[in-house]
């Protein structure tokens, strides 16, 4: 599936009531229910004198399997909840339904079956959310990478299998490269505006 195509929800988004028809107040309680969230802690995790998981929802994109399941499970031991997510669709209406209220996104490139697929929401979500710091999980890199090397397609690289500390450190060094990432786009934007304001001068 390609993001220019069938990429965006619809009336037809089977699973997922389009947004258009959510009556519902932004009640905290009421839209970690409606994910069908676990395990919420009550002692969460801190780095830096800060909790992990600040607004207290994530979504992870891949198959929902055992894995993914463990995955959500460190994550509400950190004090967050993990909307397991099978589809780029439901990716996306996700990120529509809870602006400005999403912690992290996981994205597991080897759930995809094709990288190009797992590259393009991660772009898409970069574009659309760039205040959402973005994790890819693959076994075919070679390394972690929490450097932002990678600033353009996603926040932090996961090697899997995944363990429950690096996770942290993942979504610890994902914050922090997002801080950059935000603060780049702000500087090349200004940088761009300029240089419209001269062609027109």
């Amino acid at each position: 599936m390609s993001m220019q195509k069938g990429m965006f929800p619809d009336q037809n988004l089977k699973g997922v009531e389009p947004i258009s028809n959510d009556e519902r107040g932004k009640n905290a309680s009421e839209l970690l229910d409606d994910l069908g969230a676990l395990n919420l802690s009550t002692a969460m995790e801190k780095v830096e004198g800060k909790p992990i998981c600040q607004k207290g929802l994530s979504f992870f994109c891949g198959s929902v399997d055992g894995t993914a399941e463990i995955y959500r499970m460190w994550v509400a031991q950190s004090g967050g909840n993990l909307g397991l997510l099978e589809t780029p669709e439901a990716m996306v209406e996700a990120l529509l339904r809870f602006p400005g209220e999403v912690d992290f996104v996981m994205v597991d490139v080897d759930s995809f079956g094709d990288v190009g697929e797992a590259i393009d929401l991660c772009l898409y979500v970069r574009n659309a959310s760039p205040d959402v710091p973005l994790i890819l999980i693959a076994s075919e890199v070679s390394a972690d990478d929490f450097t932002a090397e990678r600033m353009s397609a996603c926040d932090a690289t996961l090697r899997a299998p995944v363990s429950a500390g690096r996770m942290r450190a993942a979504i610890q060094a994902a914050n922090q490269n997002n801080a950059r990432y935000q603060a780049w786009r702000e500087e090349r934007w200004a940088s761009e505006r300029a240089e419209e304001v001269v062609e027109n001068v």
